[in-house]
């Protein structure tokens, strides 16, 4: 499934004494194949454009149904 405004952008900490940074996807826009998110952060309440990186994943809603 691709990312959703509404779903959550999750980046994992490699650092054991802090925790996963999780904010809310706002809208996606996918410009010459490159995905931009922009991202509500819970921890500092801002916002933000965000290209996926490696360490970093989306969680779906539980109430989106799959796409087919």
């Amino acid at each position: 499934m691709q990312p959703e405004p509404g779903d959550e952008l999750v980046v994992e900490s490699n650092d054991s004494r802090n925790s996963e940074r999780v904010g809310t996807i706002l809208a996606v826009s996918d410009k010459n194949g490159r995905a931009t998110y922009l991202v509500h952060w819970v921890a500092g309440d801002y916002d933000a454009l965000v290209s996926p990186w490696p360490g970093m994943h989306v969680r779906h809603r539980a109430d989106r149904s799959p796409s087919l």
